[in-house]
């Protein structure tokens, strides 16, 4: 499991159990998670991966603010990549 926490909010991603072919390795290092504002929402971006950098296809990524409440969950996609759009601000 992996997790992140900025400004009192927790991003976690854990990999789904299931079968899966062989991980696929990265050739360059991993990006950190994006953020980006555009009004009065924002957007969380990333790549999941494992401990040896491998892609983790198919894992449970969330966004939460413990304070607020706010919670968002989203799957990755078969490169390890999720998108959680319209994140509201203060909430």
């Amino acid at each position: 499991m992996t997790a992140m926490v900025a400004a009192g909010w927790l991003c976690a991603a854990a990999p789904r159990a299931q079968a899966q072919a062989a991980p696929q390795r990265r050739s360059t290092p991993a990006t950190p998670a994006r953020t980006q504002s555009a009004g009065n929402a924002g957007t969380v971006a990333g790549t999941v991966t494992d401990a040896t950098g491998a892609i983790v296809p198919g894992a449970s990524v969330t966004l939460s603010n413990t304070v607020s409440g706010f919670s968002r969950s989203v799957t990755t996609d078969n490169a390890g990549t999720y998108t959680i759009t319209n994140v509201p601000f203060n909430t």
